[in-house]
């Protein structure tokens, strides 16, 4: 799973492979326990996640780039649907 806020994306993963994210969570507002660590870049598993994303998920830049990047491994994901738009007052 990726979060983004902004330009900014965040890969997260499962601690232990514990549990699995559904793909249609893109949009919604999760909250997140778990450990912040670097990552050294690897090809093969920048293969492996780019073989899992939904079609138009952001990859984070160092993966991009082919750099060390920080990740989150979560022992908990939570998710609750994005605050729909109020319409504006007259």
């Amino acid at each position: 799973m990726v979060i983004t806020e902004d330009d900014h994306h965040m890969r997260v993963t499962t601690k232990d492979h514990q549990f699995f994210v559904a793909k249609d969570g893109a949009g919604s507002i999760c909250d997140i326990e778990g450990t912040v660590i670097q990552k050294e870049f690897s090809k093969a598993r920048a293969d492996h996640y780019k073989s899992e994303q939904s079609d138009g998920a952001p990859i984070p830049k160092a993966e991009e780039e082919g750099t060390a990047s920080y990740e989150i491994v979560a022992g908990a994901i939570t998710f609750k649907p994005a605050p729909s738009q109020a319409p504006e007052a007259e």
